[in-house]
Order: C-alpha cells, then sequence, then structure tokens
C-alpha cells in the first residue's frame, strides 16, 4: 500500500471539522515548532475574484483568536497508521495577497499555539508558602480548557517558608523563569 498522508483542520471555540469548501481552497499548511519557543502555523487558501473568498472569514475561522487545531494521520507505514497533532493555537494574523502577474490571490491566516493565549496578560500576584511545582499546576489549571498538553512540574522543590514567590509579568513568561530555575524548558 502507498504512503498517504490525511489532514485534519478543525476550527472554532468546539473545534468542529472544517467545511468543505475550506478544505478545498486549502492549498499550503506551514507548522514552525522551535525549542523554547511558539509553534506558529499558516494556513494559505486559494482565493478567487468573484468575492467568495471573504466567505472563509465569515466561518469561525473568521474571528478574532479563533481556535485552529491542525492534525495528521500517516497510513501505508509497514507498523500501522500514525496520528498526530501538529498544532493545536489561536489565529492571530491574515493576509490577502490579490492576484498579481498570473498568481492567483491568496488568503494567509497566521496563528501561534496556545502560548499566545498565555502571554496576552500581565499578572500581578503572589504564592505564599507555595513551591515552584505548585506555582506550576496552578498557572496552568488557568487553561485546563485548551488543554496544554503534559507538563511535568518540579516535584523536588520545597515550598518557601519566610517569603511569597511573586508574579509580575505574563503566566508564559513566568512559566519559562520557572523551568529555567530548574534547568528546563518550557
Amino acid at each position: 500500500m502507498p504512503m498517504s498522508i490525511d489532514v485534519k483542520l478543525q476550527i472554532g471555540a468546539n473545534l468542529s471539522a472544517a467545511p468543505s469548501e475550506m478544505v478545498g481552497a486549502l492549498n499550503r499548511i506551514k507548522v514552525k515548532r522551535r525549542e523554547a519557543k511558539s509553534a506558529k502555523f499558516e494556513l494559505t487558501f486559494d482565493a478567487d475574484n468573484d468575492g467568495r473568498d471573504l466567505e472563509l472569514l465569515k466561518t469561525d475561522l473568521g474571528e478574532p483568536m479563533a481556535r485552529v487545531k491542525i492534525g495528521v494521520t500517516l497510513r501505508g507505514l509497514p507498523g500501522g497508521d500514525v496520528q498526530g497533532v501538529l498544532i493545536d493555537g489561536f489565529v492571530t494574523e491574515f493576509e490577502y495577497s490579490p492576484e498579481l502577474k498570473g498568481r492567483a490571490s491568496t488568503l494567509t491566516v497566521s496563528g501561534e499555539d496556545v502560548c499566545v493565549k498565555m502571554d496576552m496578560l500581565e499578572v500581578s500576584t503572589e504564592y505564599p508558602r507555595m513551591s515552584d511545582g505548585a506555582i506550576v499546576r496552578e498557572i496552568l489549571s488557568r487553561y485546563e480548557s485548551l488543554a496544554v498538553g503534559s507538563v511535568t512540574a518540579p516535584s523536588a522543590d520545597s515550598a518557601p517558608e519566610s517569603y511569597a514567590p511573586q508574579q509580575n509579568c505574563s503566566d508564559l513568561a513566568c512559566l519559562r523563569h520557572l523551568a529555567r530555575r530548574h534547568g528546563a524548558l518550557f
């Protein structure tokens, strides 16, 4: 059996399957994952000149901070099919490129993984008598509905007795700071 790749595109708060018209107009998916950085994605759609290209923006995909999940299934591998999620994130930018010198019009939808939500607001709070691991779990609990994934919080650290750790930055910055203190990445 020849190898094939199936792509599953889900959009919106309920992560519904993308409409067939949207999938039919999709011509490129680009996902960038880098160590210690937010993952980013780009979805490039063919855009026609009769106004239907803007119909994409009337779907859940056109909502501010729309959620996007891109999954793949690799079929025909010797050990069987393999499924995975390339990215689960949020739309942050739209770019329309009109037809130019024989090149078709395109609509590019870009976004970032869940880190974009964790970096939106700066938080000023204290964590009295909480260890670094407990602070990590507390921060991640704010994002439970987004299924952040598996993060191993430090467990060997003890809670401070004489001071209260403070956060005066975004949740993402705080998590990355705590990870660095323990020789890890977030």
